[in-house]
């Protein structure tokens, strides 16, 4: 029975299920998150969350289960021989198995169950990029990364664990319009990280990480990388971390005149959105160049920044090099597009001088 549900749940053919979204608090001492909707062993528990903590309820099932992101503190492993570093010193490595295989994730445990991960909540295909959360670890013959869990994966809490009934109607609304409000989740975990409380900011900035991830990619990259900053120096008191930034909001705002040169937007598909036209289809543009954690044709992507907002990403054309030209003003010309899969312009850029 264990082998079919385990079966069922990498098909997808589980208990019927609904698609929802709602915060709810663990009502009970202790709640077990498990890898699987089952208290088999081998969906074994994934988290332990005591009374009081919150979780994101993503599934309710009918069988008494919820599927849950996974909490702040979450991992999941990816096997390291599959993956390359991008850059040394930053946490995203890229996979690099053969074109039309995929590579497994396995769900991770930080309790203290002791079983081996064998549950697959996602499979990822070459140029994919991933987080890392830790260092690698193993042998020659099996190393690890631990990296953020997909956006897909779920754990799984009983239903009872929550107590009463969740949020729903208005106050729904008002929970998710309050959750998903970006600057104030940022401000929120910028003021708790500089009263002190560093290991609630890493919470909070893990939060925005993963609930932006879709919607504010660059910011929740931002948080990302301040919560590992903030990890670091928890684990290196003598080190200097440096203060936090401004958010870096993916929002375009509106065209400006006099700004590079104004040409017809690019052609987009029937009832598509260009929020905001910085760039134009051909000619050059202005910012401040910042690094980005994606990429665009499995190509590296930077960021063009405009009194701190995203006027899009950046693609060199090679030979262009533009790591000399980061966090400075920058003059780039080049052709641009609209791209739907990162929901913003790309400047493919052929030339870059310093100053605008």
């Amino acid at each position: 029975m264990t082998a079919m549900l385990v079966a069922c749940l990498m098909a997808g053919t589980c208990p019927a299920q609904n698609a929802v979204r709602y915060t709810a608090t663990i009502a009970v001492a202790e709640a077990e998150l498990r890898a699987g909707p089952s208290a088999d062993a081998k969906l074994y528990a994934t988290n332990r969350l005591r009374r009081g903590e919150t979780v994101t309820v993503v599934e309710e099932r009918t069988d008494g289960w919820l599927g849950v992101r996974p909490p702040a503190g979450s991992f999941s492993w990816v096997n390291a021989r599959h993956l390359q570093q991008v850059t040394p010193t930053l946490p995203n490595w890229v996979v690099v198995a053969p074109q039309g295989t995929r590579v497994s994730v396995l769900v991770g445990s930080s309790s203290d169950s002791g079983v081996k991960p064998s549950v697959e909540s996602a499979s990822l295909q070459r140029g994919t990029q991933v987080r890392a959360v830790g260092a690698v670890v193993g042998n020659d013959e099996q190393k690890w990364l631990p990296i953020e869990p997909p956006e897909t994966e779920r754990r799984y809490l009983r239903r009872e664990a929550i107590g009463g009934s969740p949020i729903d109607g208005a106050a729904a609304a008002a929970v998710t319009g309050a959750n998903m409000n970006p600057l104030g989740r940022w401000n929120e975990a910028v003021s708790t990280e500089l009263s002190g409380n560093w290991t609630e900011a890493i919470r909070l900035y893990s939060l925005i990480a993963q609930d932006f991830g879709e919607s504010q990619p660059n910011m929740a990259t931002q948080a990302a990388n301040r919560a590992m900053a903030l990890r670091e120096g928890l684990r290196n008191p003598g080190m200097r971390v440096p203060p936090p930034e401004r958010p870096c909001l993916s929002v375009l705002p509106a065209p400006q005149q006099g700004v590079g040169v104004q040409l017809a937007p690019p052609v987009m598909p029937s009832g598509t959105l260009v929020p905001g036209q910085l760039m134009s289809t051909s000619g050059y543009s202005g910012g401040v160049l910042r690094k980005s954690g994606r990429t665009v044709d499995n190509r590296r992507a930077y960021i063009l920044e405009r009194d701190n907002r995203i006027a899009g990403y950046v693609v060199p054309v090679p030979p262009l090099n533009l790591d000399p030209f980061l966090n400075q003003p920058v003059t780039l010309t080049g052709t641009t597009e609209y791209r739907g899969d990162v929901r913003a312009n790309v400047l493919h850029a052929q030339t870059a001088t310093l100053g605008r």
